[in-house]
C-alpha cells in the first residue's frame, strides 16, 4: 500500500510540476523566461554522453520525467520496474522490454491517441532521457524539480483506509 501511495505521490509531484512550468512566463530577472528552447544534450557541446540507447540501465530509467522543450504541450512520462505511463492529450499505459538493445517500449493509448505508442530509448546523457517514437519524433525529458516538502493532512482526516466496505443495496429486478 505503501508503495502505491509513493507512486502516486511521485506522479502527483511530476503532474504539479508540469502545471507550475507551463504557467511561468519570462516576468522573472532571472533565464526562466527566455522563449527559445534550452538545447537538448546532443546539440550542447559541453555534453558528454552519459550512455547511448542500447547502454542505457532500466534502474536509470525509474520514476518520473517531464519534457523539457515543449512547455506548452508537456509530456509527464512515469516509469516504475518494467511499466511505463505517458500523460500527454492523451494517456498512454505499457512496459519497457530492458533486454532490447536499445530498450524499447509498447504503450496502448486511450482514444485514437497513437502517437507514443511504440517508443526507443536514443540515450541518457548529463540527465537528460531521448527517446525516438515510432512518429519519428524525438523527445528529451529531465526530472521534475524537487518539492521542498509533503504537505501536511488536516485534522481529522482518516490516516487508514477502511478495511471493510458495506454491503452494497441490491438492485436487482
Amino acid at each position: 500500500m505503501r508503495t502505491r501511495a509513493r507512486i502516486a505521490s511521485t506522479f502527483a509531484a511530476v503532474a504539479a510540476s508540469a502545471l507550475l512550468m507551463t504557467g511561468c512566463g519570462g516576468g522573472s530577472d532571472d533565464d526562466g523566461g527566455n522563449s527559445e528552447p534550452e538545447p537538448t544534450a546532443s546539440g550542447s557541446p559541453e555534453a558528454s554522453p552519459d550512455a547511448a540507447g542500447g547502454e542505457v540501465d532500466l534502474d536509470a530509467l525509474q520514476g518520473g520525467w517531464i519534457t523539457v522543450a515543449e512547455a506548452d504541450k508537456p509530456v509527464i512520462l512515469g516509469v516504475f520496474e518494467e511499466s511505463i505511463t505517458v500523460s500527454a492529450e492523451t494517456a498512454c499505459t505499457g512496459t519497457i522490454d530492458a533486454d532490447a538493445s536499445p530498450m524499447t517500449m509498447s504503450l496502448v493509448c486511450e482514444g485514437d491517441g497513437t502517437e507514443f505508442t511504440k517508443g526507443t530509448v536514443t540515450g541518457l546523457t548529463d540527465g537528460e532521457l531521448t527517446i525516438e517514437w515510432a512518429s519519428g519524433e524525438e523527445y528529451a525529458f529531465g526530472r521534475p524539480p524537487e518539492i521542498a516538502e509533503t504537505p501536511e493532512l488536516p485534522d481529522g482526516f482518516p490516516s487508514e483506509l477502511p478495511t471493510e466496505l458495506p454491503d452494497l443495496p441490491d438492485t436487482a429486478s
